[in-house]
């Protein structure tokens, strides 16, 4: 649905556009928006070096490499040193959101086998997306694009947050095919 979302602002698939992609894991956001979008220039984060190693790797496997960059750190982090601020066209995450507690409840094909800084977001669930939505702001260009992924519940609480910022028109939720909110699409004013 990410993806989906990334192709609905992009009219013209061979137009330039700069894209951040937070939390990549094993680069399938970044890959698959690269092999869609010939002007797409990617800026990979994570804080993972064996998750960014598996990315790279998948990224040599679908051509791609020339146009995907991955960098090692929490979130914004990494990006500090580069001279992007305001020159993003469209952010995309599909951050950790899921609460502590919930960890028991959650399926054991999940749980037992992702790593848990891959899918706990901290007591509440939206702590990641919370830093997101906050920093986004600074990177995105006017009209610039935050695309991401939230947890079942969460749509009211980051509706909130991405409004209170003041820096975002209204946002739009969509939901997946079983009807669950399931993203989040907020426009930099």
């Amino acid at each position: 649905m990410i993806i989906e979302a990334a192709l609905e602002i992009v009219q013209d698939r061979n137009q330039r556009v700069r894209i951040i992609d937070l939390c990549t894991g094993s680069g399938c956001i970044a890959i698959s928006l690269a092999k869609e979008l010939a002007g797409a220039h990617v800026i990979a984060t994570d804080a993972s070096e064996n998750a960014l190693a598996v990315a790279r790797e998948n990224t040599r496997d679908h051509g791609v490499a020339d146009r995907i960059r991955y960098l090692e750190g929490d979130l914004f982090e990494p990006l500090k040193e580069l001279d992007i601020r305001g020159q993003i066209d469209i952010i995309v995450s599909n951050p950790p959101y899921v609460r502590e507690s919930d960890l028991p409840a959650l399926q054991s094909e999940v749980k037992d086998y992702e790593p848990l800084m891959a899918l706990i977001a901290g007591p509440e669930g939206t702590e990641m997306a919370q830093r997101i939505i906050k920093h986004a702001t600074e990177y995105l260009k006017k009209n610039g694009a935050l695309i991401m992924e939230m947890g079942l519940g969460q749509s009211e609480a980051l509706t909130r947050m991405t409004e209170a910022t003041g820096a975002y028109g209204k946002p739009e939720v969509l939901k997946d095919l079983a009807g669950i909110e399931r993203v989040i699409v907020a426009k930099k004013l």
